[in-house]
Formats: C-alpha cells, structure tokens, sequence
C-alpha cells in the first residue's frame, strides 16, 4: 500500500478496522454483481475460482506452509495460463478494479479515523500544546507558524497509471462512502446511496483503463490544475481555519491575514530536463492557461460574494471606491465606452501596462461636485498624523489578539495595520527601509496614511491636499470647486489617484489613530447601532446602494477580462493599448477584497467578514494569479552547450573544454562587463535556440508565475553562474516586455510607492513591478560602443523616467506620452515608430524621493561599469519578437526595428538619454528580479561535493554581492532522492543527503546566508519516499529552519490532494512537521562513533550495490527480461522519454522507470539491495549492539531502517522467482536471479536483528493486515503478466497482447499503490 496511507496508519496501534473490511465488503460486493451482469455467470465464476486460489495460497504461506502454497498457486497459474486473452483479461481487469475499490476504501477510513478522538495525531492542537509545554512562549509559537513557508511542488514525473477520468470516478466513490456512513440517513437514503455506487461502479467498469495517446506537456499541466480545482481549492481555506483556532486557543492571536504558511508550486510545462516536448511556447502556454484558470476560480467565487455581501452599510473608503467606480462607468457611458472597462482604480484596479494611461476627461460641474464630496471627507484629514507602516515582522503578529481592545489601542498609541503577504520562497531585496523584501508576491505590508505623507508627493492626491491646505475648514463644495477649477488641478487624476481606495486609517475624537484591534470593536458597536438606531434605519445615507456589490462588480469585469485576455493569448489574438483592464498581479486583486473585509468589520459585519470573504482572501494568498508558481528546470551540460557555442563563434575559444577557474574568470568578467554577449548574426543549433528562448520567456513572465530556475545534474559553481548570465542577456534583450511605463504613480493609476511599497499593482515590495502579461516591444539589439548603461549607485535627483521604457519607448514609439496623449503607436506588425520625448515633468521628479523614484524605474538590462560594448545577438527564430499586449507571441517575426548594417539612431539616442537621466540606486536593474537559481545535486558524488561547491560560489564576489542585492542573503539548494538511490543504493544515498545537508548548513552559516532546502523525493521508498511526517522530524538540526520545498509526484499526487478531506490533513502534517523541525529538532548523531559506524554502512552497502547494478556482466540483460522495463512506455503515462539519451545502461535509465519496473515483479531490488552486506560485515565486526542503540536513539536511523522494514515486507520472492523462470532465458541470468534473492533473505535476517522483531512490520500490524488484504488479488495479475510478457515477446506487433500487458502494468501497480 501507498506510503501516504502508511503516514496515518504508522502511529494507529488501536486502528479500528472493522469499519474498512464492511466498506470492502461492499465495494467487493458491488463489482460482483456489476460482474456477473457485465460478462456472464460462467466467467464470473472463475473470476471467484483464480481468486479463492490466490487467497488460499497467500494464507497457506503466511503459515509457513511452503508445498501447500506452492500447490495451489502453481493450479491457479496454470489454470490462467490456458485460459484464452480473450478470458484472461475479464479476470485481470476484475483485480485490478478489486484493488482500485480497495484503497479507495483505505483511502475513506484514513480520513474516518481522524474523527475519531485520540486517533488523529500530529494535528495542530496537540502539536502547539506539546511545544507549550517543552517551554516554547505562546509568543514564540505564534511567531514561528506566521514565519513559517512550506512550499509543496507538484511535479509531471510519469507515475500515474490511472486515468483523470477514472480518478474522477474514484473521487466520487469515495464521497459516496462518506455519504453512507452518515448516521442520520434514512432507509430510503442509504439505498439511493447503494444505487450512487452501483452506477459509479459499473460506469468504472465501462471505462477504459488505458491512455490511448501519450499525455502532451500542456496535458500534464492540466492535470496539476485539475487538482487544484478537485480538492485543493476547498482544502485550503478549512487548513487556514484549523491553524488559525489552534493559534488562538494556544497564543491568544488569530492568525494575520497576509499569512500563508503553505503555498503550492509546479513543474509541469517547466520541467525540460531530458525532455524535448516542453518547449519555450510550452512554458508559455502553460503560463497562460495557469492564468485563465485562476481567473476562473475567483470568478466563481466572487460571484456568489455579490449576492452574500448585499449589505449597504460601508466605510467611507469603500463608498468613495464604490462611488469612483460609478463615476468612471458613468462616464464611460457617456463617451460611448463600455463599462467597467475604464474603471477608475482604487485597490484592486488594474494599471494599464503600457505607457499610456485611461484618457479620462476632468469632471466639471454638478459631476465635479459629487466627487467632491465623495472625496472631501477622506481628504480634508489632519496630516500630521505619521504614516502607519507594519513589517514583514509586525504582519505576522498582527491581526486581532482578542475582540477585547489593549490598553495601547485605548489610549490611541499607534499599532501595525495587518497588510498583504503571500508567502513564497524568494527571491529577496532589501527594500528602502532596511527590511527584506520578497520578489514576485504582494507587497508584505499595506501603508496606511494620511495625507501629505511622503510617498503621495507627486501624485494628483498630494496635489489636491496641498491646494486645499489653505481653505477654511469649513468650507463649501463650491469654494473646494472653484478653488480647483482656479488651480488648474485635473480632478480626472483625482479620480483615478489611490487614495479613496487605500484604507486611510481611523482615528478616535483626539485624532488619534485607532489600532486594528480598536477598529473592529467599534464595528461590533457600530453593528449594534445599525440595529437600534431609527435614524440609520429610516434615513440610508446611500439608500437603494449596495457599495459592496458595486466593487465586486468591478472586480468580476476584470476577472472576466483576464480569463478572456488569456483565451485571447493562447489564441495568439492581439491586443492593444486600449483593451480593457485585467488583473495582471495578486495585490491588484487584494486590495479591494480587503477594502471589503475592513469596511465590514468596521461598519458591524465582521462575522460576515470571516465567512466566505475571507477564505477568498485565505486563497488569493496562497496560490496568487497563476495557482502554481513554475519552476523552470533544465540540465546543467545545456547551458554549458550554449555558452560553448557562444565562445566559438567569438573565437574566445570552447567553453566547455575550459577548466573551472577559467570558467569562473569568463562568467564574473561577462556578468561584470558592459556590453551584451551573444553578437546578433551568430547562427545557432536547434538546442541552443531553445535554451535562449527558454530563458527569454521566463524573462517575459517573471515572478508573478514562476518560481526557481532548476539547474539538474549541477557540479560546479559555473553551472550556477552561467544560468545567471544567460538570465542577464534575456532579461536585456526581453526588454521592456515585463515592465510598466514610467508614469508617475498617479497616472499609473497607482499607490504612490514608498519604502516597502503597500501599492497595488504598481510596485512589488518597493522594487521593480513584475508585470507579467505586457506588451512585448520587440529585441534589443544595440551596439553601445558610444552609449554606457549604468547602473551605479543612485542619485536622488535623477529622472523618473524608466529607463528601459525610454529605451523601448524610443525605438518602437509605442509608448502614449505622460499627460496621456498618444505619441504615436507603433503596431506590433513592425509599422514605422514615431518617437517622441515624453520625459516625466521636471517638478514631479524633484518631488520624487529616492524610494519612489526606484520603484519607477524598470529594472534594466544594466552593466555595472563603463567602457564599449559589442553588439548583442539576434533572437533565434521562433523566439517572440514584436507582440501585442498579452502573453500571446508572434514567432519566428523578424525585428522590424533595427536596420540592417547598423544600430538604429533612435537605440542609439535613447541609450543616451538613459545615460543622462541619472543613476539608479545600487542594484536596480533587469536582473534586480532574476529568477531565483537552485542547483540540484543528484549523484552520490555530487552529494558529497555540494559542500564544497557552495562554499566556492560564495566566494565568488559578483555573486555574494547579487546574493546579498537580489536574493536578500538567500540561497536554494535542491537535493535529488532519485538519482542518488539509482546511483548508490537507498542506504547510501540516505546518509549522503544528510551529509549533504548538514554540509550546506555550516556553510551557509559562515556566509550569513539563509538556506530553503528543496527535498526532490519521489513516491516509492527508493526515491526518497515514505511518511512525510517521519521524513521531515528525521532531517539534521538546523536543516529546517522554518522553510521548506518538497515535490509530491505522479500516484502521490492523488493519493494526498486528491480528497479534500484527504489533502486538508496532509497540509496539517505539512505543518505541524515543519514546526517541530524547526522548534523541537531531531537529535543529531549521540557520538563520533555513530557516523563512522554509518560512513562504514554506506560504503559497504553503495560498493555491494554497484558490484550487482553497474559491475555484474549479465545484470542489465537479466533486468530487461525479468521486467517489463522496455514495454513501460507504451503505458503512455508521461510526456518525457524514459531515457535522458538513447542507448545506453542503468545510468541513461531515468530513476522512475528503474523503480517502476522493479516494483511490477514484486522484488523492489533498488530500495534494498546493498543494505544486508553492510549490516552482515558491521555485526561480523561487533558493532551490532551499537547499532541496535543507534536505531532506538537516533531518528533518521531509525526512520531510514523502518522504511526499508517497510518495503521489504511488501516484496514476494516467489513472485520474483516465478518471473525469473519464465523470463530469464540464459543459465548465467537465472543464477543472478537466485543470489538477489539470497541477498534479500540476508537482509531481511540482518534488518531483524537491528529492530529486535520477530517478523516484518511487528510494530504496525494494521499496516501487515492491509498488505495481507491486497496480495491475493495481486497475485493472478503478476502471473497473467508473466505469461503475456512471453507471447508479446515472440510477436511484438500483436497490439491485442501489448493491451493486456498494459492492463497487468496498471492492475500491479494500483496493488502495489507505488510505481515510481
């Protein structure tokens, strides 16, 4: 059975069984009678006949009773044997469906028992009491879980044999079963139930089991949304709920809203390693149709918030939101535009993303007047009041500590507002106020101010304040409009300024500001008053208005704008400037849904608040606008092929035959240098097009819908460096694809940015926005032999003017100038650009401060010193060149903006003036929002050099300093489960992962920086699989320091998030792992003895393993035959090949269908093998009572050796034996065969002796009883298998054949709940 159900099971010595042998019973029953309808009385007997065998003979062997079993089991398989295909398969497809209804059954009484009292462990309550009473504060907790980021990838890995279709199927039978155990169930209702399953079952019987085409790559990526759809979008608001009335019970504070400690990433349509099938538009794609589907998700949801929130009772910033959305729509109207298409921003309103801005005519009289008023109340503040700003610290110990007000929120004294924070991993910058700041998610905090503070300078808002300083307070609206009207102010700016949206804070009858706590006592006060006051009743202030229904109206729009503008992209439809406005960023979404959550609190209606509203916003951050951040993973020798090619054609010579340091030399001087590297007429191979375009879209799509950048097979510091450089050259030549223009925040319709930037859609944590879904503007390519682009350190009175968008804006003439009037367009078709100077105006930059200034600026492609530059080479063909807005591309188009022969004079003029318009502050550039860079460590030696590799990438000192720039003094290392145990063995490869780690701990210490461990484990136990829970408490101390990255697979994937019920607990072990991780680590190895003792284990057990894997002459032929290793890929499972290049051994063989294969003979060789010899030759020295202390005191000892208890008791060498006879054609073969197996006896003998038990898994006997339960239905598949194997064999082209061995593949692996 599947390691998943073995986490619940593996702590449940009172397990009750009872109610699962009656839900087998049933399912069994059910297929019975669907059987005997489906193929006939006669066949469904010997369907009973072959089963009763297998049954008899499994229970003969666990009684020791070897000729009787071998007996009856030799009957049954030659009874199947002269059974025609025809028959056969009615049997095997009967067990199969037998053992899928089976772990459904477990799968439901995983979740029963945790219902149970007592029996559901490691929750969050239990877990927070026990780290209470160790000596953890309630205030240390409660900082702990808030800093807290787990983030679980899903990956495409090829290991799931069942259907979508059929896992649907199993989804519904499993609520089905939950709907009969209901005890309030009439007899009528528990029949039509009965019914429900009949027809479930007999539609799955009627289904094909087998995938008749080979999944595609944007296939797979539906698959991961599908999940996410299925089951994760409900589970995570009831984790969030679970985890906040835990922390609350135990600290007295409910947990900030801007906290997700678990957020969720992907590989699929990233994942390019050894597989040509995801492509640089597959990435694309899967981007866009990442985005479509979130899009949809909060649709649905907002939708049914339109009809909750029908109350009329409002804040006034949400009834000046709600009144600039009618105005705008209004207005809109009137010049025959549609509405809610050019609504005013406010929070949650999109910024357009080109340099033009919404061509809004300033209101004059009677419209004027209204908005006057809308805006007097919010304006006409006291300024003096200063700023309210939160930290990423002070976030987390926000939100409400009790519905009782402190006594520093009853004198006034001023407290953090609660902001937005969706939690990721990385990349970091330092933002302007000293803090880190995360790259890619909303901003961590939102500034709450009144105004004239310092980051409205500049903005349309600042300018109506300060206009308005010198009138009487009591002045009428008139004056107040002709006041304005004499000044010369432009109220359409007014309109679309941020501040009626910016939740401006509430202060008491002193003015001074009331704290969140202080805030939501009033609102129970206020709800009381909305219920007693006649006056509130009889005299609405807005009567007939729903304020909340208006700004969720405007949100629809543009949730709907998105989805189309994605349906539109994948189409490859153009857009323009002048489409409607999208959400192109989380925080442009969250602000007015959080607008609506504290007017709601504010006004009484704060239990309606925490309902629906708020596991809306509970979602929005944690799967932000793409659902699943994609990690991009591409093999190191790839990029070394591309800089090689690079090289040569610059007669610099071969990269790759360079030595390190040479390397090392190459990639500082380039990543230092001035000018772009790749020349514009260098031709290219087919990989290295692919590469460069790879990095280009990544570049395009930035961190709003990517994650980390994977570097598999990693060796060396220059694999890490040559990633970053050729992240540098896309991001140059990318452009301004992924940048707003250079307006100011005002006609950005944006937040002004200060400091740590709370703006929406504007700026990401007071650093460079990451607009993902711009108008890409064509390839850079520019000699800048007379133009230097510098990124030095900052002068204050530089120019507000992007510069990379002047950049673009000069070369296509694209860009609408900065009073919003067009300046010419050109067409994304190539048509002749207008330039015009549309420099920002001089007394708005003086205005600037130095914050707001960078958050301006688009990051640029910059080279940090001075000198002539080259020139930079051509997109290869089939990269984007000149798109509309839109991720939508145009490929293979060639760049219509340069000339022939030369730079065009408009390059060369905007280069410049970017040079005149002043230096950025220190580290603002294009690769200031790099995508973050992991190397992945997979081979035993690899493991062991992780250390060293570090520690020497560090000491280079470009990257310590873009480490320290960019990523915040933060590093992601990945560590390969797979490769290693294929590699090494699990014994061996077990202890070099934590070897590794606690390697990379101590280096990271000594270079100040934080380290993300990125455990890549696969399902099985050999490939890192196993009880998350134990995996997680058996790291080394230290290695879990509040974060973590993990992969979930293939069958694990379903197996976990399939059921919500299901995933809401995994996330909870997720948690709850991680926190004892962090706060109660494991005990570390008791004495210097004990790792030597576990050096010797590992040498001994990795040189026996690879004496048989890698050293035996007739190993690779026996394994090829004694499985079915070459017919696994018509299982059409997966979109990547088998092997990572064709030809060769075990070590082309990707790690999946190493284990795969095993694991269909039942004999799991890669998961065991070596580990016997090391322990025999350990106990021959007279160390065995030592390791028997090891395995009672030390936890990852003791779990590494339980896991492998584990699958040892799930082998059957009489399957194993039985494959070899039949299948193994030579002598030499066959006597392999014979001592494998003797090798598994002697480890077997050699593991009981460490654990002191009688017999496997004596410590979990419900976990023997489950497997005893599967056996004989698996059984007659593992013979039918055999005996297809041979006649497929003898005539490969009989597709009938290859259909039934398909179907033995599935049944065996469904039995085994584990395939790769």
């Amino acid at each position: 059975m599947t390691e998943h159900v073995y986490d619940n099971f593996h702590f449940a010595a009172d397990y009750p069984l009872a109610p699962l042998e009656d839900d087998c019973k049933l399912l069994g029953a059910l297929l019975d009678d669907c059987l005997k309808i489906e193929v006939g009385d006669e066949l469904f007997h010997k369907v009973e006949r072959i089963r009763s065998l297998a049954q008899c003979a499994s229970d003969l062997s666990k009684k020791h009773d070897v000729e009787a079993a071998k007996f009856l089991a030799q009957k049954m398989a030659d009874e199947l044997k002269a059974m025609p295909i025809d028959e056969a398969m009615p049997i095997c497809r009967a067990c199969g469906h037998y053992l899928n209804l089976t772990s459904i059954a477990e799968t439901h009484h995983s979740v029963r028992t945790t219902r149970i009292p007592g029996m559901n462990s490691k929750n969050f309550d239990e877990v927070f009491g026990t780290l209470i009473a160790q000596g953890i504060s309630p205030e240390e907790l409660f900082e702990s879980v808030c800093k807290q980021r787990v983030e679980i990838v899903l990956t495409a890995h090829p290991t799931q044999v069942n259907r979508r279709t059929l896992q649907y199927k199993h989804s519904r039978i499993a609520a089905l079963l939950a709907q009969h155990d209901r005890s309030d169930h009439t007899h009528d209702e528990k029949e039509s139930t009965i019914e429900e399953l009949v027809r479930e079952i007999t539609a799955l019987w009627q289904t094909d089991e087998l995938r008749r085409q080979k999944p595609s790559a944007l296939d797979e990526a539906r698959g991961g949304l599908h999940i996410v759809e299925q089951s994760l979008w409900a589970a995570v608001p009831a984790y969030m709920r679970k985890l906040n009335a835990a922390l609350k019970k135990h600290t007295g504070r409910e947990l900030p809203i801007g906290t997700c400690p678990l957020t969720f990433g992907s590989w699929m349509g990233g994942d390019r390693d050894g597989n040509p099938n995801v492509t640089a538009q597959v990435t694309h794609n899967v981007a866009c149709l990442a985005r479509w589907m979130a899009a949809d998700l909060y649709l649905r949801e907002v939708d049914v918030l339109r009809f909750e929130l029908s109350m009329s009772h409002a804040s006034d910033q949400l009834w000046s939101l709600a009144n600039a959305i009618s105005h705008q729509t209004h207005s809109s109207e009137r010049r025959g535009a549609a509405p809610s298409t050019q609504a005013a921003t406010a929070p949650g309103a999109v910024t357009r993303h080109s340099s033009g801005g919404s061509k809004v005519s300033s209101p004059t009289g009677p419209e004027a007047l209204k908005m006057l008023a809308d805006y007097q109340q919010t304006v006409r503040r006291p300024n003096s009041q200063p700023a309210m700003t939160s930290t990423r610290s002070q976030v987390l110990s926000q939100r409400i500590v009790a519905m009782k007000p402190s006594k520093q929120s009853q004198s006034g004294s001023q407290r953090p507002v609660e902001g937005l924070a969706i939690p990721s991993i990385g990349p970091f910058v330092n933002g302007s106020d000293g803090n880190l700041q995360e790259v890619g998610s909303p901003p961590s905090n939102i500034q709450w101010t009144p105004p004239g503070a310092a980051q409205h300078k500049g903005s349309a808002f600042a300018a109506f304040a300060g206009s308005t300083q010198g009138l009487p307070p009591n002045s009428s609206q008139t004056d107040l409009l002709a006041h304005v009207a004499g000044s010369g102010l432009d109220l359409s700016e007014l309109a679309r300024a941020p501040t009626h949206a910016q939740p401006v804070p509430r202060v008491d009858s002193q003015g001074k500001i009331l704290s969140a706590d202080a805030l939501k006592m009033r609102g129970m006060h206020a709800a009381q008053y909305h219920k007693t006051s006649i006056d509130t009743m009889l005299h609405s202030r807005h009567a007939g208005a729903t304020p909340y229904r208006t700004v969720l109206g405007n949100v629809r729009q543009k949730l709907l704008n998105t989805r189309k503008r994605m349906e539109d992209t994948l189409a490859g439809v153009a857009h323009d400037d002048d489409d409607e406005e999208w959400y192109d960023s989380a925080e442009a979404l969250a602000q007015p849904l959080l607008a609506c959550y504290w007017s709601l609190w504010e006004c009484g209606g704060g239990i309606v608040a925490e309902g629906r509203l708020l596991d809306l916003i509970r979602r929005l951050y944690c799967f932000g606008i793409s659902l699943l951040k994609m990690d991009v993973r591409q093999e190191s020798s790839r990029h070394t092929d591309t800089l090689d090619s690079i090289t040569r054609y610059l007669d610099l010579g071969s990269y790759a035959e360079w030595d390190e340091d040479k390397r090392i030399e190459f990639l500082t001087a380039e990543l230092e240098g001035k000018r772009p590297l790749i020349p514009a007429a260098m031709p290219m191979t087919n990989d290295v097009r692919e590469v460069i375009s790879t990095f280009q879209t990544a570049a395009e799509l930035g961190p709003q819908s990517l994650g980390a950048y994977v570097i598999s097979m990693a060796h060396t510091a220059s694999d890490v460096l040559a990633v970053e450089l050729l992240q540098k050259e896309a991001l140059l030549t990318v452009g301004n694809t992924r940048f707003v223009s250079s307006k100011s925040a005002a006609q950005l319709n944006m937040v002004a940015p200060v400091e740590a930037s709370a703006n929406a859609g504007a700026s990401m944590h007071g650093h460079v926005p990451a607009t993902v879904h711009g108008s890409r503007a064509g390839a850079l390519h520019a000699a800048t032999s007379d133009a230097s682009i510098n990124s030095g350190d900052s002068d204050q009175s530089g120019g507000g003017k992007g510069i990379m968008s002047a950049v673009m804006s000069r070369i296509t003439g694209g860009e609408k100038a900065e009073n919003g009037k067009d300046s010419g367009a050109a067409g994304s078709n190539g048509a002749e650009a207008k330039p015009t100077d549309a420099a920002e105006p001089q007394e708005l930059k003086e205005k600037k401060g130095v914050p707001e200034l960078q958050a301006s600026l688009p990051p640029v492609a910059t080279r940090p010193d001075k000198g002539k530059g080259g020139s930079n080479g051509p997109t290869p063909k089939g990269t984007p060149q000149s798109t509309p807005r839109g991720l939508a591309s145009s490929w293979g188009q060639a760049n219509p903006m340069t000339p022939k022969g030369g730079v065009s004079a408009t390059v060369k003029t905007a280069l410049q003036d970017m040079k005149q318009a002043g230096k950025q502050s220190s580290g603002v550039g294009a690769w200031k929002v790099s995508q973050r860079v992991a190397p992945l460590f997979e081979t035993l030696e690899d493991l062991d050099n992780a250390g060293k590799v570090m520690r020497h990438l560090f000491s280079v000192r470009w990257y310590r300093e873009q480490l320290r720039r960019v990523y915040g003094d933060h590093q992601e290392v990945m560590l390969g489960y797979s490769d290693s145990g294929k590699d090494a063995g699990r014994a061996a490869a077990a202890w070099a992962l934590y070897r590794c780690q606690e390697e990379l701990v101590q280096v990271c210490k000594e270079f100040d920086v934080s380290l993300t461990l990125f455990h890549g484990r696969g399902g099985t136990v050999g490939r890192g699989g196993g009880p998350m829970y134990l995996a997680i408490q058996s790291q080394p101390p230290g290695s879990v320091q509040g974060t973590l990255r993990i992969t979930e697979q293939g069958e694990m994937i379903q197996a976990k998030f399939g059921l919500v019920a299901v995933a809401e607990r995994q996330l909870e072990t997720y948690s709850t792992a991680v926190l004892l991780a962090t706060e109660s680590p494991p005990k570390p190895p008791r004495s210097q003895k004990w790792r030597e003792l576990m050096d010797e284990l590992s040498k001994i057990s990795c040189e026996d393993y690879r004496n048989v894997v890698f050293r035996h002459p007739h190993f690779i032929s026996y394994f090829r035959k004694v499985t079915p290793e070459e017919e696994l890929g018509g299982l059409n499972i997966g979109s990547r090949p088998a092997r990572r290049k064709k030809g060769g051994g075990v070590e082309t063989l990707r790690a999946i269908p190493w284990i795969f294969a095993w694991t269909q003979n039942r004999m799991a060789l890669p998961s065991w093998l070596g580990l016997g010899e090391g322990l025999k030759q350990l106990y021959g020295q007279g160390h065995k009572a030592e390791m028997q202390q090891m395995y009672q005191e030390w936890p990852f000892f003791q779990s590494t050796m339980d896991l492998i208890e584990m699958i040892l008791s799930k082998c059957d060498m009489r399957i194993a034996a039985m494959y070899d006879h039949q299948l193994a054609e030579t002598e030499e073969e066959k006597a392999l065969g014979v001592v494998l197996r003797g090798k598994y006896e002697e480890t077997v003998k050699a593991v009981l002796e460490l654990t002191g038990h009688h017999r496997l898994n004596q410590n979990n006997e419900m976990l023997r009883h489950l497997i005893d339960m599967r056996n004989p239905y698996i059984d007659p598949v593992n013979v039918l298998q055999v005996e297809i194997l041979k006649r497929l064999r003898n005539d490969p082209e009989d597709q009938g054949l290859r259909d039934a061995l398909l179907v033995t593949i599935n049944g065996i692996a469904s039995g085994m709940r584990n395939t790769g």
